[in-house]
C-alpha cells in the first residue's frame, strides 16, 4: 500500500516497544493478524460502520457482513476476514470479534482481550475511539504526549512559514473546527461572523496585530472570516506563502507547529486537534494562561 509510516509524522520516544507496521509485516511475513476486534459501548445495540450487535457484554462472534456506504464490510477472503474499508492496502484477520463493554475502561478492555487466550500473538483494535476512552484534555493524554514529537521536517516547514510570512511580530493562533461540528456541535461551533468578533476582541485584549487561523471550513467561511477580522489574517495556503506538502497529515503537523508557537492560542471545544496543540504548547513551556 501507499500508507506512510508514523516516523514520517512524528519522532517516537517511547520506553515501550514500538515498531512500524512495515517492520511487523517483515517479521510475520504478511499483513495479517490473529484477531480483529471491533469494540463498542454496551447497554444498547452497538453499531459501527453498519454492523449491529446485541447489548450483551464481552467478546462476541461476528455474524456476517453488512453494507456500509455502498461497500460490504468486512469482505470474506480465502484465508479469513479482510477488513480493508476504503484503504489502499488490506489487513487480513483470521477471525473477527465484536467487543461490548457496558462500562468502558482501560482495565475492562485489557481483561476482555485477555480472554482471547494465551496463544494469540496479534490483535488489531479498530474504532477504539467508540469506547470513549481517549480524552484529549485528560491526564493520560498529557502524560504520554511527550512520546510523540513532531518530525523535524514538518517543524522546520512550520518555522519557515512563521519566519517568512508572520515575521518577528507575535501573533494569535486560532483553530476553528467546522466540518461535522456544524451539525453535531452547533452550539459550540461559531459562524464566521461570530468567530471574527471573538478574534477581534482577543487581538485588542492581547495587543496583537496579526492572526494565524487553521480551519477545515469551506472557502466561503474563510473569505468571510478574513474580511471581518480587523488585522492581517493568514492561512497555511500558497497565497499566504505556505509550501503545502502533498500529504494532509504532514500539513497538519506543520500547522501544529505554527499554532504551538503563537503568542496566544484559541482552540475549538471538544476538538482533539486543539487539545494536541495545547499539550504541545505546554511541552514547549508556553505560559499556561496562553
Amino acid at each position: 500500500g501507499r500508507g506512510l509510516p508514523w516516523r514520517s509524522f512524528f519522532r517516537v520516544q517511547a520506553s515501550e516497544a514500538v515498531i512500524e507496521f512495515e517492520e511487523y509485516m517483515r517479521r510475520v511475513g504478511a499483513p495479517s493478524v490473529d484477531y480483529l476486534v471491533l469494540p463498542f459501548r454496551g447497554g444498547s445495540n452497538g453499531k459501527i460502520d453498519g454492523f449491529s450487535w446485541a447489548p450483551s457484554a464481552g467478546l462476541q462472534s461476528w455474524q456476517g457482513p453488512a453494507e456500509a456506504g455502498g461497500q460490504v464490510l468486512p469482505q470474506q477472503g480465502a484465508g479469513g476476514v479482510v477488513f480493508s474499508g476504503y484503504c489502499d492496502a488490506e489487513l487480513r484477520a483470521s477471525e473477527l470479534k465484536c467487543l461490548s463493554l457496558p462500562r468502558p475502561s482501560a482495565l475492562s478492555l485489557s481483561e476482555a482481550l485477555a480472554t482471547l487466550g494465551g496463544g494469540v500473538r496479534s490483535v488489531v483494535l479498530k474504532h477504539l475511539d467508540a469506547l470513549g476512552l481517549h480524552e484529549p484534555h485528560g491526564a493520560p493524554a498529557r502524560q504520554h504526549h511527550q512520546v510523540l514529537r513532531p518530525a523535524k521536517a514538518w517543524r522546520l516547514l512550520g518555522d519557515t512559514f512563521i519566519n517568512e510570512t508572520l515575521g518577528v511580530l507575535p501573533y494569535l493562533g486560532v483553530h476553528l473546527r467546522r466540518n461535522e461540528y456544524v451539525l453535531g456541535r452547533a452550539s459550540t461551533t461559531p459562524t464566521a461572523a461570530a468567530a471574527a468578533a471573538k478574534i477581534n476582541f482577543m487581538l485588542k485584549e492581547l495587543g496583537l496585530e496579526q492572526v494565524f487561523v487553521a480551519t477545515d471550513g469551506r472557502q466561503e467561511f474563510k473569505d468571510v472570516l478574513r474580511a471581518r477580522v480587523r488585522a492581517p489574517l493568514y492561512y497555511f495556503a500558497p497565497d499566504d506563502g505556505a509550501e503545502v506538502p502533498e500529504h494532509q497529515g504532514h500539513e497538519d503537523v506543520a500547522v501544529l507547529r505554527i499554532l504551538a508557537m503563537s503568542q496566544h492560542f484559541i482552540g475549538s471545544e471538544f476538538s482533539a486537534y486543539s487539545a494536541v496543540v495545547s499539550r504541545e504548547r505546554l511541552r514547549l513551556k508556553a505560559p499556561a494562561a496562553s
